[in-house]
């Protein structure tokens, strides 16, 4: 199995504590397509196909009013719950 996340801290603490051994930790930002392709890629090295993608990779918003919404915090959900889903398939 291989775990992603952009803290490569906690994809490694996952990683560890999952049964069995040679799980795979790669800190990656799903919301960008290079660092999509990178852990694609060592999802293949390492396993040799990827049989599963589970694209659980979420934030939650401000529950601020719209139009008190900021375009970064915008952005930055889009990124991860919508683009990185879009990127991983």
């Amino acid at each position: 199995m291989v775990c992603v996340d952009r803290d490569g801290d906690g994809a490694e603490r996952v990683a560890r504590e999952l049964e069995g051994d040679g799980h795979l930790a790669v800190a990656a930002d799903v919301s960008r397509g290079s660092d999509v392709a990178a852990y694609l890629d060592a999802a293949v090295s390492r396993c040799g196909r990827i049989d599963l993608h589970h694209l659980n990779a979420g934030v939650p918003g401000p529950l601020d009013p719209l139009p008190q919404l900021d375009l970064a915090g915008f952005e930055r959900v889009m990124g991860i719950n919508v683009t990185g889903a879009f990127l991983g398939l």
